[in-house]
């Protein structure tokens, strides 16, 4: 029986092997047909991070995947509830939230994509918290304290000028 070792570099696929042998003095060439082998998606795993954990209202989140093999392509998508928070595409493996995300607490699952080597996977269990960003209610009652001031001290009223009648 005669054995060979295949490119290591094969992609999943199932790939025909055809043999061949030439023949010599004392044997005839042939072809053998009909045999094939299957390369499949190799597993992968993940873990994902979320840093800072908490964050004030208008600043952006880290969401980090990490575990990836380094030749893996695809995406990794980071989502909270059903809603997207940001994808990155490898080799990137990480990405910014929004500003605008309202506050409250977001678990975080990641989910990456799979390509035809590697297997799609999950990972959850990373959180983070956007909190109540303090100086905005805080300058907006100071501004509403400077126009109520203002207001009760007779300036920024509008004033008409009265005419002195005619003699």
């Amino acid at each position: 029986m005669l054995s060979c070792q295949t490119s290591t570099s094969l992609v999943a696929a199932t790939y025909p092997v055809t043999a061949t042998y030439t023949g010599d003095a004392n044997d005839n060439g042939g072809v053998a047909t009909g045999a094939s082998f299957v390369v499949t998606q190799a597993g992968t795993s993940m873990t994902e991070s979320a840093a800072p954990a908490t964050i004030a209202f208008g600043m952006q989140d880290t969401l980090a995947a990490a575990g990836l093999p380094g030749d893996a392509t695809g995406t990794v998508t980071f989502a909270s509830g059903g809603s997207t928070l940001c994808v990155a595409t490898l080799p990137a493996m990480s990405c910014l939230t929004a500003s605008t995300l309202p506050p409250g607490t977001y678990p975080v699952t990641a989910t990456y994509s799979g390509d035809s080597n590697y297997t799609g996977v999950i990972a959850s269990g990373a959180s983070f918290t956007v909190t109540k960003e303090h100086g905005h209610a805080h300058r907006a009652g100071i501004a509403r304290h400077d126009r109520v001031w203002h207001h009760r001290h007779g300036f920024g009223r509008r004033t008409a000028r009265r005419r002195k009648p005619a003699r």
